[in-house]
């Protein structure tokens, strides 16, 4: 269904701004790299900000998920990060978001660079994608809801 959605979108010109939640207590190691693939093959990459492919799920206090099968790997609730804590199903899951979060908060504005450090983590020894030349609008916020805080938005709150 995306990738009908995504050509319905081009059709209308619609520019495609894909926004992904790729880390869960659930996810697979190969799921995030399957995000990039599905990004190549659309034509995707030059679209996406490279925080939509370190985002983890936020699971505020009240959540369903706390009753789900990801109820195995939640933790004790951060009162100062609004979010129960939690550990993926395999620890190489962990390992990668952080990886991945941190090149997408250290990346700056050079997009199409954070993208490629990404890459080189999730498809190590594949050769990067070649990049399109479209030019996509960009938004002055890059952080979406549903996410955990980053550490440095955590930082501009300050302690209690």
């Amino acid at each position: 269904d995306m990738s009908e959605a995504t050509g319905v979108m081009r059709q209308s010109g619609i520019q495609v701004r894909p926004s992904w939640m790729p880390f869960t207590p659930l996810t697979d190691p190969a799921d995030p790299g399957e995000i990039f693939d599905f990004l190549v093959e659309m034509d995707l990459l030059a679209t996406v900000d490279p925080v939509q492919l370190s985002i983890r799920l936020l699971i505020p206090d009240g959540s369903l998920i706390l009753g789900s099968e990801m109820a195995p790997y939640i933790e004790d609730y951060d009162a100062d990060a609004l979010t129960y804590r939690w550990r993926a199903r395999d620890p190489m899951v962990d390992d990668l978001q952080k990886g991945l979060a941190a090149i997408a908060e250290t990346g700056g504005t050079d997009q199409r660079a954070a993208i490629l450090e990404m890459w080189s983590r999730v498809r190590p020894g594949v050769p990067a994608p070649v990049w399109s030349d479209i030019q996509p609008t960009r938004l002055t916020e890059s952080w979406f809801c549903c996410a955990e805080p980053t550490s440095r938005q955590l930082l501009r709150v300050g302690p209690k």
